[in-house]
């Protein structure tokens, strides 16, 4: 629980909101930490059937172009891997810092003081929502 943040969504970026990557960034940086702690994360089958209602697809490509922008930038930082670590506290630390110093260096299409914040504040988000939870556990 202390490396899953979700990455809250809705920012303004290009003309276009961000929507509907919140639990794929947060799935990704979570992957980076069981990596690190040196667990594995196993997938299978759905274990429900998602009958999607008849909906404008050119809608969701719109409101998930942003994202796909975002995360093809974001490859080479989540294909590094964190130092392996005893605990998902510090590696989720570890991924935010990452984050940040990452968000700072990014130019390009869509990469604009706006969008370099939008990163700042989520990784400062997650460091945050790291500290809460560790508060929570030691009590």
């Amino acid at each position: 629980i202390p490396a899953y943040y979700y990455v809250r969504m809705g920012h303004q970026v290009g003309g276009m909101v961000l929507d509907r990557f919140g639990d794929i960034f947060s799935g990704l940086f979570l992957q980076k930490c069981v990596e690190a702690v040196g667990d594995r994360i196993c997938v299978g089958g759905p274990v429900v059937n998602h009958r999607r209602t008849v909906h404008n697809l050119f809608k969701d490509l719109w409101n998930e172009l942003a994202g796909m922008v975002i995360l093809e930038s974001m490859l080479p930082l989540l294909e590094e891997p964190l130092k392996p670590t005893a605990n998902y506290s510090s590696a989720y630390l570890e991924m935010s810092e990452r984050l940040e110093r990452w968000s700072v260096d990014q130019c390009g299409f869509l990469w604009d003081n706006n969008l370099k914040e939008y990163f700042r504040s989520v990784s400062a988000a997650m460091r945050k929502w790291t500290v809460a939870c560790d508060k929570v556990v030691n009590c």
